[in-house]
């Protein structure tokens, strides 16, 4: 089957949607079976298909993300990516989809998982690019830490299972997920540090944000982004992301 897209240049309209995304980060964004699947791509499929545009999706690297936008590369980016100020100086964003907290990753006896504390004089491995790598550059509530980065994060995981790190810092979802599927790791979830929010990434100006916007909020108000997350999360999804029943333990979810 040969797929063709039209570009109307006197109009600029395109049946097509350039999408960037950079599938390394489960359960968000991912490669399964040899298909780019996850959260974050459900998400887009669903948006395209509202607005009559199919969708390209363009492989990159994170830390390139923004830039590939600002350019004009693609026309947008959708990969676990959070609102933030320094961000929101290149590109646009959407309204948010998700709300998440950070969590540490580390393997089974190097800390108990009971306590921030325990992150002070690590090596903690952060994503180029991201949030996490952003926060450690200003935070004063870890101390002595060596901080690595990677351009992906399957170095980072490749890292930590090999001893160059102590932990990760990441995603509570991915961490979720990672943890998982890997037995002798496990997880502190660490939403008193800081909770962001994700969202598609656009253009400055873009003709399609408020369209996104509209049907970001029809998918909240009729349920396809609870169902969708769900799909990808699974029975952990209510507890992991009910802020008010959270402690700093790994694994529990207790009333504060």
């Amino acid at each position: 089957m040969i797929l063709c897209s039209c570009e109307d240049k006197q109009s600029g309209y395109r049946d097509f949607f350039r999408v960037a995304v950079s599938p390394d980060y489960p359960p968000f964004v991912f490669m399964q079976n040899g298909e780019i699947v996850g959260i974050d791509i459900d998400i887009i499929r669903e948006v395209s298909d509202k607005l009559n545009k199919s969708v390209i999706l363009v492989k990159i690297p994170f830390n390139e993300i923004l830039k590939a936008i600002s350019e004009g590369a693609v026309d947008a980016a959708i990969s676990s990516i959070a609102c933030s100020d320094e961000r929101k100086k290149l590109v646009d964003f959407s309204e948010p989809y998700h709300t998440s907290s950070f969590a540490v990753l580390f393997r089974k006896g190097v800390i108990s998982g009971q306590s921030i504390e325990e992150l002070n004089g690590r090596a903690i491995g952060v994503q180029s690019g991201s949030v996490m790598e952003e926060f450690l550059a200003s935070t004063n509530q870890i101390s002595g830490f060596q901080t690595v980065s990677a351009n992906n994060a399957t170095d980072l995981l490749k890292f930590l299972m090999t001893r160059k790190i102590d932990l990760i810092l990441t995603d509570a979802a991915k961490a979720v997920v990672v943890k998982n599927a890997n037995p002798v790791l496990d997880y502190m979830l660490l939403p008193s540090l800081i909770k962001y929010e994700l969202a598609i990434a656009l253009p400055k100006e873009s003709p399609v944000k408020y369209q996104i916007n509209s049907i970001l909020d029809n998918m909240e108000d009729t349920e396809v982004l609870e169902k969708i997350k769900r799909k990808w999360m699974g029975d952990e999804y209510i507890p992991l992301y009910n802020f008010n029943n959270i402690l700093d333990i790994r694994g529990s979810f207790v009333d504060e």
